[in-house]
């Protein structure tokens, strides 16, 4: 019969082409078949005969490709194939009303696979290969809901324990949870956080659900060390190393028809015992976590505010009087607000007043100390509370320390990973012990028996571009995790999505992406503009981790926080420029010299093409020779191949070489070379820069030419202010650094001595301008800068002799401030000063002679001040104008 306008299903089975007739009788069917003139009986229930099918001639609309056309028979469809095969199968599982623009997203990589993917000796694409073995979308694929946003994401429910067999911590749980229970989720991995370990743990939770999971990643490199992992835990015979031709060859060759010895069984008493124990201890164990945190936190901060001091005690000309200390051991938010109090209460009676209340009655300070000079007792009251503030940070640094010690006394996190790999083991042995021979598979069993191979080995390893070509083509991962996410180009992700029902997304968006070959571009875009595609989906903009977070921006997604490689001074800069200080730094800091070291070569033009000589003389006279760090334990990062080769044969035995042969390795020491005179995109580009800093587990030393130095707004700029500020050492300049937790604290106890007023200005165009400037700050072009309000003149601007009596009394006044200083955060240096100038108050005689005075100390000592009229309009743009002048001057402050 005609199977373009019947269908006829026989026993579960599409008959209809082999049907001459067929005719309804009573409660039976009788059908004729077309090689035989004999006529059957079948039961009414056996048979269904549909008519009148409705015609789809655009069936990628219903996410079907590589067809002619595709026919609806109720809940039924039937392919017809380009080939001149035909699929049969129910319309649940197809994609309804598939818009036009998602349906293009994957015929756009499908064609791009042509152009993007490695070619065979054949000059054929294995990526098109791939492609062409999907015919269409299903709803329980990733895929689907990857290329269709909108469709709603599928939940897991999940009573089993969550398990943790390698180990854990707070992020790494809740990426365990999400993964587990979402259809798609996303982890975001900095380096040292433990991706690794994470992926393990998702394994081992899939296997004790009975599932089967793929771990792919663009590199080898990557699936062997979950590999090696696996092996410590003796979990390989569960195992397929798969993806290229030789894999498979290789793991088909060296089958086993037996299993390893297996666990001793454990009762089911034990079992359900085991189980109620690790839910308990996952609670338990978050205590341990957070109160580990917030000791990172606590070390991370006292840290910092010892830095700050530091520079306080170096840059200030400090008077203090140890006698006077004594009478000030107060809150140190208490300390703040007394001086602000004090700083705006004009002498006289109620001065008077004041400090009667504060030495009679709150016991603060006493006659003779208020007796000093105002700015000496400022001085006092800012010395006292980093005092205060740094012996209280200790204080609770001891407390949480003793009661973590208390808590791990109870063996939490150990008896958690020793109860999960236990139970994962009993799972496995009941999975795999009563086996008494392993089957041994064919290379045809791949493509035909893929569920039974994925039984008996059920954790693949392959390539992501090879992932699609390792089974037959309608197979599902129960789980697919994809490794150095953001190194896997748009087309190779989308290929391995198809292949799965549910996914873990393991990356860092802040690390290198995939590169594309220039000479592509060209086709790239053409294909881009002619399919129309959505800026999500682009390929040109996107690496597969970042088009996954801009299409599905509500999917389940955790930072991996806790950092534990790098040297808390190293880690810290990566922190604090690239991942908003979210990180937690779990490495210890025990007070270790030279951890970080800039060399500046002499200004002049020392590269020469694509090396540069003073720079390997730097590395092999001056840093090597004064390093006891082994020389297998010494990494050379540069860009150029030219450099390399140079570095390689002046070194010897150490290693040289680019940044992206680097990603995913790690060094004691690393050496930074820069090569070029001038900033290029090695220098300047983020990433790059991430990822060659936090290679570094010990020590980190930075070569740079004077001109790279010196062009600000650029990251390799930011680096070495911090690289400056934290070594500590003084600095000759006319500008002073910001202590800018000195006075985010004093702003905010500016705030609460105001109160009522809800406000950091007593006057609201200051409060306005404060609001928008810290708007203006959002933007990326000025991610490295800050502000801070109502900044003392004197704690910016050196009192020297190039001022006058008059400026030199006005600037020594405690009370002379700036409104706003806007400061570079990596070394607090003051890039901008700004003044909001009221009409009626700033053109009274008085204080036209105080903003001469100010105008005049800034110009000396070469700091930019921006006055803002609250009668101007367009105000953000004149502060926005100024700091990209100030940011695009070569030469820095």
């Amino acid at each position: 019969m005609d199977s373009t306008k019947f269908l006829i299903i026989l026993n579960g089975e599409d008959k209809t082409e082999s049907i001459a007739s067929i005719k309804k009788q009573d409660d039976v069917w009788r059908i004729t078949f077309a090689n035989t003139a004999k006529t059957y009986t079948y039961k009414y229930d056996k048979v269904i005969f549909l008519t009148n099918p409705q015609r789809h001639t655009k069936p990628e609309k219903l996410g079907i490709y590589n067809a002619k056309f595709a026919l609806i028979f109720e809940k039924y469809c039937k392919i017809f194939f380009d080939n001149g095969t035909t699929k049969l199968l129910e319309t649940a599982i197809l994609l309804p009303n598939v818009k036009s623009s998602n349906a293009n997203v994957f015929l756009y990589c499908k064609e791009l696979a042509t152009i993007v993917g490695v070619k065979n000796e054949d000059n054929e694409s294995l990526l098109s290969r791939a492609y062409n073995k999907i015919d269409m979308l299903v709803k329980e694929s990733v895929l689907s809901n990857y290329l269709h946003p909108s469709q709603p994401h599928r939940t897991n429910e999940i009573n089993a324990p969550i398990l943790s067999p390698f180990g854990l911590n707070a992020s790494q749980f809740q990426a365990i949870c999400n993964a587990l229970e979402s259809q798609i989720s996303i982890i975001e991995g900095p380096p040292g956080t433990g991706k690794t370990q994470s992926i393990l743990n998702i394994i081992a939770n899939s296997l004790f659900l009975g599932k089967n999971v793929a771990v792919v990643s663009n590199n080898n490199a990557a699936t062997d060390n979950v590999f090696m992992k696996l092996e410590k835990y003796g979990l390989t015979y569960l195992c397929a190393k798969l993806g290229k031709k030789d894999n498979i060859k290789q793991f088909l060759q060296n089958q086993s028809h037996t299993y390893p010895d297996f666990a001793q069984s454990i009762t089911q008493e034990r079992k359900d015992t085991l189980i109620q124990a690790i839910k308990k201890l996952n609670i338990q164990a978050q205590e341990i976590f957070t109160l580990q945190n917030a000791i990172a936190k606590q070390k991370t901060m006292l840290s910092a505010l010892e830095l700050e001091f530091h520079h306080f005690t170096m840059q200030e000309n400090l008077t203090i009087r140890p006698h006077f200390l004594t009478l000030l051991q107060k809150d140190s938010t208490l300390l703040l607000k007394t001086k602000i109090a004090l700083e705006n209460t004009p002498k006289g009676w109620r001065y008077f007043l004041l400090v009667c209340k504060l030495f009679l009655i709150q016991r603060i300070g006493n006659f003779t100390f208020y007796k000093l000079p105002l700015q000496d007792i400022i001085q006092h009251f800012e010395y006292a509370y980093y005092m205060q503030s740094i012996a209280t940070a200790r204080e609770i640094l001891t407390h949480d320390t003793k009661r973590l010690e208390i808590l791990r006394d109870t063996q939490t996190l150990e008896h958690l990973q020793e109860y999960s790999l236990t139970l994962l083991q009993e799972s496995l042995r009941i999975r795999y012990g009563s086996h008494t021979q392993r089957p041994i598979f064919s290379e045809k069993d791949l493509l035909t028996n893929a569920e039974q191979f994925c039984d008996e080995y059920p954790i693949i390893f392959s390539t992501t571009h090879a992932i699609k070509n390792c089974f037959g083509r309608d197979f599902l991962f129960d789980y697919l995790i994809i490794d150095e996410a953001s190194q896997v180009d748009l087309v190779t992700g989308v290929l391995a999505l198809s292949v799965a029902r549910n996914i873990a997304i393991v990356g860092d968006t802040k690390q290198l992406p995939n590169v594309i070959d220039p000479t592509m571009s060209q086709q790239i875009q053409e294909l881009t503009t002619r399919y129309k595609i959505p800026p999500h989906y682009d390929y040109m903009q996107h690496s597969f981790l970042s088009s996954v977070c801009s299409v599905l921006p509500n999917a389940p997604r955790v930072l991996l926080k806790e950092h534990y490689r790098c040297h808390p001074k190293i880690i810290n800069f990566c922190n604090q420029k690239f991942y908003g200080s979210e990180l937690v730094i779990l490495s210890e800091d025990n007070g270790e010299a030279n951890v970080l070291e800039a060399y500046v070569s002499p200004a002049g033009n020392h590269a020469r093409g694509h090396y540069n000589q003073r720079e390997i003389d730097i590395i092999a006279n001056e840093i090597l020779p004064n390093t006891t760090i082994e020389p297998q334990e010494i990494g050379i990062i540069t860009p150029y191949n030219e450099q390399k080769a140079r570095l390689q044969n002046a070194v010897g035995e150490i290693e040289a070489d680019t940044v992206h042969k680097y990603q995913g390795r790690e060094k004691d020491l690393i050496i930074i070379a820069t090569t070029d005179n001038q900033s290029n995109d090695f220098i300047d580009d983020s990433k790059m820069l991430n990822v060659a800093i936090t290679r570094a587990k010990k020590q980190l030393k930075l070569i740079v030419s004077y001109d790279v130095c010196h062009k600000q707004n650029t990251n390799i700029n930011d680096f070495i202010r911090y690289i400056t500020y934290q070594s500590a050492k003084p600095i000759e300049s006319k500008i002073y650094s910001i202590f800018d937790l000195l006075y985010k604290a004093n702003a905010q106890a500016r705030a609460l001595y105001l109160k009522g007023k809800r406000r950091i200005s007593q006057f609201d165009s200051e409060n306005i301008a404060f609001a928008f400037i810290k708007d203006i700050l959002q933007q990326d072009s000025y991610h490295s800068l800050d502000v801070l309000p109502h900044i003392p003149l004197a704690k910016v601007i050196k009192i020297d002799e190039t001022l006058t009596q008059e400026e030199k009394l006005y600037a020594q006044n405690p009370l002379t401030h700036f409104d706003f200083i806007i400061y570079h955060i990596m070394d607090k240096a003051p890039l901008l000063a700004v003044e909001i100038d009221g009409y009626a108050f700033h053109h009274t005689h008085k204080q036209l002679n105080r903003d001469r005075l100010k105008d005049s100390i800034c110009k000396k000592h070469h700091l930019p001040l921006l006055r803002l009229s609250t009668t101007q309009s367009a105000e953000s743009k004149r502060i926005a104008d100024v700091l990209q002048t100030l940011l695009d001057n070569n030469e820095g402050n």
